[in-house]
């Protein structure tokens, strides 16, 4: 639980990780899962806030395939797809990203501001106008629609604002 308030409460990536480290030691042999998400999934959110994407993707992998084992891939957190993707992207690694954000989408009834505006930029990276476009603008139709992550007291890690929408949007325009 500390860690996670350290994780959003105070953005201090490095005591999160280290608390959630320190649950591996705690209880071995057993994922904790602090909030209802195991701590591999919040130490991937903590290495994105740190902008160090290889272990972010590390443990977002660890936790999806730990999760698998038990349940059906439409069981995940769709967030973790998301977050997965984030760090895929920031990697370069488009075509991945790409597969992980539609997950997003795809368990989360296609609603997201967040996935459609992270597609909207793999498609704009890709020189893919159109496609760019019309992801672009199903993340503003969803933004306005209340289909976007967000936390009660503090900013959601990554959250998307409507200002950043309509920017995309406009260098969409301009390719």
């Amino acid at each position: 639980m500390r860690g996670y308030l350290y994780l959003y409460f105070y953005r201090d990536y490095k005591k999160a990780i280290i608390d959630f480290n320190a649950s591996d030691v705690l209880t071995p042999n057993f994922v904790d899962a602090p909030q209802g998400h195991s701590v591999n999934y919040w130490r991937g959110i903590a290495y994105i806030g740190l902008n160090d994407y290889e272990k972010a993707l590390d443990f977002f992998t660890k936790h999806i395939g730990i999760e698998l084992k038990t349940l059906t891939e439409d069981w995940i957190e769709p967030s973790a797809f998301l977050y997965l993707g984030i760090a895929q992207y920031e990697l370069g690694q488009l075509e991945m990203a790409e597969v992980n954000f539609n997950k997003m989408l795809l368990y989360n009834k296609g609603l997201s501001a967040d996935a459609n505006y992270y597609l909207a930029t793999v498609y704009k990276d890709k020189n893919e106008k159109q496609k760019a476009l019309t992801y672009i603008k199903k993340a503003i139709a969803n933004y306005e629609a209340g289909h976007f992550r967000s936390r009660h007291y503090v900013e959601e890690i990554r959250q998307v604002y409507m200002e950043q929408l309509i920017a995309l949007q406009e260098e969409i325009k301009r390719l």
